[in-house]
């Protein structure tokens, strides 16, 4: 298949010698009647026409749910499509709902793609087929996070200061401290969500 380069450079060596329509297929628009410059090597598309005919590969009114594994579509035939190009599927009422993935089949009208990752929910049927490029390469894995121990403080005691993370042991159980606070009543200090259960006291044999 030709590159998007290669196509423009075609167009260009069809081009009679005439500034005005090199003009015009440079600024001229991606749709309708002058989209398209007729030369003395026949009807040169536009730049903007060409670019925007390269990316959009094509249309699906497949109803598919959106999500990981095989895809196949029904779309137009004779679309500038291979196998193992990359591919963004997109709504048109929603692009945020989109589907990423690689061409494993395309004949006739069939498309079939392997969804690699996705964006959004649900089932829909307004598809467009755009060329993209190829998935990144997977992230390094982030260093390790500080291991969390809590303070051991011992028996919990009455009119003592606690921080967050004290833990302390009352009636058996441990508890971790979450808000600063000078100790009162225990079972007070707990209602007020002062500490929380760590470790619950088992049953006494």
């Amino acid at each position: 298949m030709p590159t998007l380069q290669e196509r423009i450079d075609t167009a260009v060596t069809n081009i009679e010698i005439d500034q005005n329509k090199l003009k015009d297929i440079v600024n001229g628009p991606a749709t309708g009647a002058n989209s398209a410059v007729m030369t003395d090597g026949g009807p040169v598309n536009t730049l903007a026409r060409s670019i925007a005919g390269f990316v959009l590969a094509g249309t699906s009114l497949t109803s598919l749910a959106i999500g990981i594994g095989s895809k196949v579509f029904t779309v137009q035939s004779g679309a500038a499509l291979t196998v193992g190009q990359w591919l963004l599927i997109s709504s048109d009422a929603d692009p945020a709902n989109y589907m990423h993935g690689q061409i494993t089949a395309y004949s006739g009208t069939s498309l079939s793609v392997n969804i690699t990752n996705f964006g959004g929910t649900g089932t829909l049927s307004d598809w467009s087929i755009r060329l993209s490029g190829t998935q990144g390469a997977k992230g390094d894995i982030g260093n390790q996070g500080d291991a969390w121990v809590p303070l051991w403080q011992g028996p919990w005691a009455t009119a003592t200061a606690y921080a967050p993370d004290d833990s302390v042991l009352e009636s058996g159980s441990s508890y971790i401290c979450l808000t600063a606070h000078v100790s009162d009543i225990f079972p007070t200090d707990l209602a007020a969500s002062k500490w929380v259960l760590m470790a619950q006291k088992g049953v006494d044999g």
